[in-house]
């Protein structure tokens, strides 16, 4: 600090010292004591001896700073190395020579050592389908038997027409039957892996019946029976009985004949009874209309060729009331000439 001071030219002021009263101070000069005065404080002189201090030069600063520099690297070293020592001592490290590596030579496959090796379950053969069409017919029963493998399938195929009733079963139980419809599916809810069904046939076409074995079996021996019943004949409907409007034409010998006006439909047909004697020679014509007549003798028999006609004549062959139907498909009005004569 001194020295920094001195560098810089700068002299410290230290505080000035009260005298001690009775005190001698030397003088300078010629170190003659004196005393001081009791009323005025003296002023301390610095020698020039304190002057030239150690700290006013650097060399000696520089001696030092390096002593002190060279202890301090000594002790760092010092230091270093009992540190060193002491991890050498816990775990030397293992000096590491390298050397080049060889190229990787491939290694020969060891071959499988025999050993014993589990016996295999025998492999489930494939799915395999048969199809075979039979000529069945109504009112007959067929009979058809065999072996069927597991995973095997046979088809029999047969023709149906619509409310065809058919029978079919099965006396074995190792085999079970599905009855497709032409559509491929099952008939109804009652013909699927079964052993026997009976039902109508909802329309007509090929129908299948189909069996397999029960899951589990190797093979498996059938018996299948079938018996077609032919549907039955719809019974024909009742026609519709219509009602007549009845008339009585009465005709007089000689006459030129009459002309009747009249309504029909098919609901209610007009109807006319015309009486003649026997060899009498009868006419009738529609006019203006397209409604058909109808000509009976009076047990109510048809006559021939008079179904359906708008023209008509012939000789009678028997006496009584003949009947006269206008028929249309339609309601219509008619106009109708009718006239009755001798034979010429």
């Amino acid at each position: 600090v001194l020295y920094a001071f001195q560098a810089s030219g700068l002299t410290p002021q230290l505080p000035k010292p009260k005298p001690i009263p009775g005190t001698t101070v030397a003088s300078a000069q010629g170190g003659t004591p004196r005393e001081a005065r009791g009323g005025e404080p003296s002023e301390p002189v610095m020698s020039q001896a304190t002057g030239r201090s150690i700290w006013n030069s650097p060399w000696p600063l520089l001696g030092i700073a390096t002593g002190l520099a060279v202890l301090a690297g000594i002790g760092s070293w010092v230091w270093v190395s009992n540190f060193n020592q002491q991890d050498t001592g816990k775990s030397p490290s293992p000096k590491v020579s390298v050397s080049p590596s060889p190229s990787p030579s491939p290694t020969p496959t060891p071959s499988p050592s025999a050993s014993p090796t589990p016996s295999a379950s025998p492999t489930p053969s494939k799915p395999q389908i048969y199809s075979q069409r039979l000529e069945l017919s109504a009112g007959k029963t067929l009979s058809k038997s065999r072996n069927l493998k597991a995973n095997h399938t046979i088809n029999y195929i047969i023709q149906g027409k619509q409310y065809q009733t058919l029978k079919t079963y099965l006396s074995d139980e190792g085999v079970l039957m599905t009855v497709l419809g032409p559509d491929g599916k099952p008939v109804d809810n009652r013909a699927k892996r079964v052993r026997q069904w009976e039902g109508k046939f909802p329309f007509t076409g090929n129908y299948t019946i189909q069996l397999s074995p029960v899951k589990g079996l190797p093979n498996s021996d059938y018996q299948l029976g079938l018996r077609l019943t032919e549907a039955p004949k719809p019974k024909p409907k009742p026609k519709p009985t219509a009602d007549y409007n009845i008339e009585r034409v009465n005709l007089l010998q000689g006459s030129k004949g009459l002309q009747l006006l009249g309504r029909t439909s098919p609901q209610k047909i007009q109807r006319y009874l015309v009486k003649a004697k026997q060899g009498k020679q009868l006419k009738l014509e529609v006019i203006e209309s397209d409604v058909a007549l109808t000509i009976r003798y009076p047990n109510g028999k048809l006559v021939e060729q008079a179904s359906g006609v708008q023209r008509w004549q012939g000789q009678l062959p028997s006496s009584g009331e003949y009947i006269v139907d206008v028929i249309a498909k339609q309601e219509r009005k008619f106009a109708l000439d009718i006239s009755l004569s001798d034979l010429k």
